[in-house]
């Protein structure tokens, strides 16, 4: 004998149907759920991404400024394949910052540190330098820092 869910047993759902939309729904919800949780997207690498990109101006400004005091004159940003630190404690509320990337995005080159320059905020190594956030699903953004003028800009990763 089949039930029927509904009114009067005209035009309901069987209980067996029910279930069926049930079962599909868990299991589309369990994959959803694991393709969130605990690795990095696109979403996650534009964000440590845009916050690299801050703290790079920041501390480029911080440099441009900071000469007017006895004896500092740059400002350095280390970088480390789990995050970075911005070391402008030489300079009047430059302080120390030290970011840490998400589980799951890294950055590369490590080791490599942008040194920003008073008074024009341009890098002490003056040849560009390209910088890859890459998350654990394949997303990617870069950024590149111009030795010259020592801007930063998003930029296509090759």
């Amino acid at each position: 004998m089949v039930t029927k869910v509904g009114r009067g047993g005209g035009g309901g759902y069987t209980l067996i149907e029910i279930v069926l939309v049930l079962v599909i729904l868990s299991i589309v919800a369990g994959m959803a759920a694991s393709g969130l949780g605990g690795s990095a997207g696109a979403a996650t690498v534009m964000e440590a991404r845009d916050q690299l990109m801050s703290d790079l101006r920041a501390a480029r400004s911080r440099a441009m400024v900071c000469g007017f005091e006895d004896g500092a004159r740059q400002v350095d940003v280390v970088l480390t394949g789990g995050g970075w630190e911005v070391d402008g404690e030489d300079c009047p509320g430059g302080g120390h910052r030290q970011r840490t990337l998400a589980d799951g995005v890294s950055l590369s080159p490590s080791g490599e540190t942008v040194t920003y320059r008073y008074p024009n905020g341009d890098l002490a190594a003056s040849t560009d330098i390209r910088l890859r956030l890459s998350g654990d699903r394949g997303a990617a953004r870069c950024l590149l820092v111009r030795g010259a003028s020592g801007s930063v800009e998003p930029t296509d990763c090759d």
